[in-house]
């Protein structure tokens, strides 16, 4: 059986994370925030193909990041 990889990735508007996301496709997944009118000028992924498990782990280890230093709000469209 083969195993699925996954991107841990960042949508950003200008300076500012807009969203903290995982996928098994990132092309596909930064067209579907295009079509669905979030706002955002640029993306970016952490490097390494991750395991669903572990993808999972970083997304939300990122979220906790993102919220220790945004008085505890998430991104934009993490809501």
């Amino acid at each position: 059986m083969v195993k699925k990889e996954y991107t841990v990735y960042t949508l950003k508007n200008e300076n500012e994370i807009v969203f903290i996301g995982i996928t098994n496709d990132f092309l596909r997944r930064i067209n579907e925030h295009a079509d669905s009118g979030k706002e955002f000028t640029s993306f970016d992924f952490f490097r390494g193909l991750y395991t669903l498990e572990d993808a999972e782990e970083k997304e939300a280890l990122e979220l906790m990041s993102y919220q220790n230093t945004h008085r505890g709000e998430a991104p934009k469209y993490n809501i």
